[in-house]
């Protein structure tokens, strides 16, 4: 089984306190986002964002994740269904690419697939778990190039940046990939 799961809705907030709360009823509302459930059976947790609904901001959801809670100081949601930082992680990366049937060339870091990462500001796995969502990117690589990096004095470079033409070969390769027999 395969749970997609937009891992940032799991938190306390007045749409899931206050008219939810009451109609789904105390059993069903304790089980309110089980990802810690879906976990412990088996389930393969697949990380999504919903955008434009919600943000598409990984960290975010990885933080929501671990503390069932809006931020810090609030009170979280069912905090029997939270999951393990490395679970959510897997959620956005190799169980991702295992859904969408992609697994044996994207979703983790091996020798054979894409070098498609990124390089943040923070060890996330050691980090008070209620401070990831600050997390930022200070660069991207797609293929092992890089194709994005953060300005020395932190700020983002303009969205028309250079990247060349090898993103056009790299749309190229993934459409040829895709229609494999």
């Amino acid at each position: 089984m395969i749970a997609d799961m937009q891992l940032e809705w799991a938190k306390r907030e007045p749409a899931t306190e206050g008219p939810l709360e009451p109609y789904l009823g105390p059993d069903r509302y304790h089980y309110l986002y089980p990802a810690g459930s879906l976990h412990a059976a088996g389930a393969t947790i697949a990380g999504g964002s919903d955008w434009d609904i919600s943000s598409y901001n990984p960290f975010r959801a990885f933080q929501t994740a671990v503390t069932r809670a809006g931020g810090a100081g609030q009170p979280p949601l069912n905090i029997n269904e939270r999951i393990p930082l490395t679970t959510a992680v897997d959620a956005y990366t190799i169980n991702a690419a295992y859904a969408m049937k992609q697994d044996r060339t994207i979703g983790s870091l091996e020798v054979g697939k894409r070098a498609d990462l990124i390089v943040v500001d923070r060890d996330i796995m050691s980090v008070d778990p209620e401070t990831i969502a600050d997390t930022k990117v200070l660069a991207t690589y797609l293929d092992g190039r890089l194709v994005y990096a953060a300005l020395a004095d932190g700020t983002i470079p303009p969205a028309d940046a250079e990247v060349g033409d090898w993103w056009g070969a790299r749309e190229a390769r993934m459409r040829d990939w895709l229609h494999r027999d």
